[in-house]
């Protein structure tokens, strides 16, 4: 499943996402680096985060997630068709393409 935007949309903008964050604590800097929004820069950009472990940083830390919030659903002991489509909905989301 994707999720609908180019990985790059996020860097085009200037958002600070997961990917962002991770590269700021590794002492990388987005902003400083490439501070133009054009397209050669982004893409520097996401192949610099790419280098830097972002993309499985942010792959570990959503499943991580998704297993917590499939603990709580389960602990909830949501019944019947609910609770199915609970716990596919979360797999759905582990399972997208970043």
């Amino acid at each position: 499943m994707q999720t609908g935007k180019s990985s790059s949309s996020d860097l085009e903008q200037g958002k600070k996402t997961l990917p962002v964050l991770y590269a700021l604590e590794k002492r990388f800097d987005v902003d400083a680096n490439w501070p133009q929004r054009e397209a050669a820069h982004v893409e520097r950009a996401r192949i610099e985060l790419e280098h830097l472990g972002a993309k499985h940083f942010v792959r570990e830390t959503a499943l991580r997630f998704n297993r917590l919030a499939i603990q709580a659903v389960e602990g909830a002991q949501p019944r019947g068709d609910a609770g199915r489509a609970l716990i596919s909905f979360a797999n759905t989301l582990a399972t997208r393409n970043f």
